[in-house]
């Protein structure tokens, strides 16, 4: 009797262990990269999104720097250590990361030991926690120097910091499941800490997935697993499934990368709340239980914010368009890198030359059709940065050589060059020998690069002397930091070159981009008529759109400051220009073969697009209830269709009347007191 009360008691103050919880990280730096062009004042970014580090309650984190924000800045004059500084200090209470290019850190080309070293002091001593550490090519042995580093600075320092082993993923033959789990292995015996699957790309299979979280669990079962995949082609959240799929399977969960409504999808990671919905929404009970909460009062309090600064930056965004799409998806071609094209002096006006248009599209399709030509030839390097960035480079001349008749690869630009020549690690097998061969050549090598054999000697003193030889006698570390990480082999020089230029006070980096005010007011331009073609009016808006100018179509301003924040102000447009891409995504799907979706995905999906035309819906209503008010001329209707038309083309749709959001009629919108009741324009596919 006293035993089976003594058990009954145990069992009765028993209690059962909490559920874990899905981690949802927040990857801002990345939306700053790859749809904002990586062009965003460290200052913005801050300002526009200050409850980055509130949007979970939980255990998620929060990616403030690494990737393009150093290099990428620099090259836009604008002083790259204010990225680490500014933006970190803006979130004290979350947990921060950086992602970081192995040796390469955070610039293009591998670095020594003591800058790697002084690369990461400064992010740990501005509050990064955990290092996301990752090779292109899965090359473990070029990321065991960062590893060590962190751990020697957490010696040093006292502070809480870990590097944590990146593995790539893609739809590539270079990766495999034995590859990667062998890689994993690798990282956690050279002192890394927790794994980080990332597809820069996009393109990866959720089967597989699924297959390498299964195996990593079973083979290294007490290490954390967070993924990082781009939702250019629709593949990140079944790819994030399957692996909250195959841990809940063994009563573990995963650490999901994803961003706030504002500022997802597209080339980013996606939304945070369609991520929890897709969680909630699964048929088995062990997944939806680690559905994680979300702070919706501090999403909200940003969204339109962060909505504005999408509208400031629209033309770095890759367009919807789905020969462009199909292009990409080809090449691999990962979210951002566009981007890389256009920084290159020049290179955008002679491809235009070479094919004959101007069309900024068609340009991207001629590089990305030849980015999938030479990838085999090459080796098929993961498209990841450094590596995304050299062969799309390398397929944009390659477009020109063959408008001049010649061989795509008759020649090698200089980063293609260093990596055949094993200056960035590992080079596949599968690479032609004779690029190999030329590239040895054109670097004036008799045997390929052996990094492990020949560590590159230091560099902080080096470039700290080269400072001081152009004058500069007592340079600051951050300013020896930014001379010894940003090099290529066309100047090896090219960080000095900057703090030169940044002490004779010569860098002249633009600010935050004006918000379009084409529709906030407008004054009449001398000499435009009144009836001016619509092709000229067009352009003329477009240019006072995003020049932060005035324009004006008609003597009387058509659309008054009033009626444009009645409707929500510009954030109000970008909200309604992405609803129409949402919807046309369903319309008219990329050339490409969309992956199967289970039921539940295909429900989500659903979801979003009623939400969609809920955005819409919404919007009309609100304009149709400020004509009731207010009145609404036939200027004003013109006007504000020909914005509307405006912003979709922004995105890529350039034609918006046929299925989606039928043009504003003055006629529909009368006065008060005339017509009582506002009539709804709006027609939507029914199917859709």
């Amino acid at each position: 009797m006293d035993t089976v009360s003594t058990q009954f008691t145990t069992v009765s103050n028993t209690t059962p262990p909490p559920v874990q919880k899905i981690r949802l990280n927040n990857t801002l730096r990345d939306s700053i990269q790859s749809l904002m062009g990586a062009d965003v004042p460290a200052a913005a970014i801050a300002a526009t999104h200050p409850n980055a580090g509130r949007m979970t309650i939980g255990d998620g984190t929060l990616q403030t720097n690494g990737g393009t924000l150093y290099a990428v800045p620099a090259s836009k004059d604008r002083e790259p250590n204010e990225f680490i500084n500014t933006i970190n200090a803006a979130y004290p209470d979350a947990v921060k990361t950086a992602l970081f290019r192995n040796e390469c850190g955070v610039g293009y080309e591998a670095s020594p030991y003591d800058v790697i070293k002084a690369t990461l002091r400064a992010h740990a001593e501005a509050g990064v926690q955990v290092f996301q550490n990752f090779h292109g090519l899965n090359d473990t042995a070029r990321m065991e120097s960062v590893a060590h580093a962190v751990q020697e600075l957490r010696e040093e320092t006292g502070l809480d910091i870990s590097a944590q082993g990146g593995i790539c993923i893609e739809d590539n033959p270079n990766i495999t499941l034995e590859s990667c789990v062998k890689a994993a292995k690798e990282l956690i015996e050279s002192g890394h800490k927790g794994l980080y699957l990332k597809s820069a790309s996009g393109r990866i299979d959720a089967g597989f997935v699924r297959e390498l979280v299964t195996e990593l669990l079973e083979q290294l079962p007490e290490q954390t697993i967070d993924i990082h995949v781009h939702d250019t082609y629709g593949e990140a959240i079944p790819a994030y499934m399957a692996a909250i799929e195959a841990a809940a399977a063994r009563g573990k969960i995963v650490g999901v990368d994803v961003l706030h409504p504002a500022i997802a999808g597209n080339t980013a990671q996606p939304d945070i709340l369609k991520m929890r919905d897709a969680i909630l929404a699964h048929p088995d009970e062990k997944v939806r239980a680690g559905a994680p909460d979300v702070n919706m009062d501090a999403i909200e309090a940003d969204r339109k914010s962060l909505l504005e600064l999408r509208a400031r930056y629209r033309d770095s965004e890759t367009k919807y368009n789905p020969r462009l799409l199909s292009a990409m998806r080809a090449a691999r071609a990962p979210g951002g890198a566009s981007s890389t094209l256009r920084a290159i002096p020049g290179l955008e006006a002679n491809l235009s030359a070479a094919l004959g248009t101007t069309d900024w599209d068609e340009i991207q399709i001629a590089v990305y059709e030849m980015q999938a030509e030479i990838l085999p030839r090459l080796g098929n390097p993961t498209q990841v940065t450094p590596y995304a960035m050299l062969t799309t480079t390398e397929a944009a001349f390659a477009v020109l050589r063959k408008a001049q008749g010649k061989d795509p690869l008759a020649s090698l630009t200089g980063p293609t060059a260093n990596y055949l020549a094993g200056g960035l690690g590992k080079v596949p097998e599968s690479a032609d020998p004779k690029l190999v061969s030329m590239a040895l050549t054109q670097l004036k090598l008799d045997r390929p690069i052996d990094l492990s054999a020949n560590p590159l000697p230091p560099g902080m003193e080096t470039a700290r002397a080269k400072l001081q030889e152009r004058g500069i006698e007592n340079p600051a570390d951050e300013d020896v930091l930014i001379a010894a990480v940003l090099r290529n082999p066309a100047n090896p020089n090219l960080g000095v070159d900057f703090v030169e230029k940044k002490h004779a006070g010569k860098l002249n980096p633009a600010g935050l981009r004006p918000l379009p005010r084409a529709y906030l007011e407008h004054t009449e331009r001398e000499g435009l008529p009144v009836d001016n073609g619509q092709d000229k009016r067009q352009s003329l808006l477009r240019e006072s759109w995003m020049s932060g100018g005035v324009f004006g179509i008609q003597k009387a301003p058509p659309l008054s400051r009033g009626f444009i924040e009645h409707i929500g102000g510009p954030a109000a447009f970008e909200e309604l220009a992405q609803a129409v891409v949402t919807l046309q995504r369903h319309i008219q799907p990329p050339a490409f073969a969309m992956r199967p979706q289970p039921e539940y995905l295909m429900a989500v999906d659903k979801k979003y697009r009623d939400q969609a035309r809920d955005i819409i819906t919404d919007f009309h209503d609100r304009v149709g209830g400020y004509a009731q008010e207010h009145g609404f001329s036939h200027g004003a209707a013109r006007h504000l269709n020909t914005i509307i038309q405006d912003m979709c083309a922004g995105k890529g749709i350039s034609e918006i009347n046929t299925g989606i959001l039928a043009p504003f009629h003055a006629r529909e919108f009368a006065k008060p007191r005339q017509t009582p009741v506002v009539e709804n324009t709006l027609r939507l596919v029914a199917s859709n």
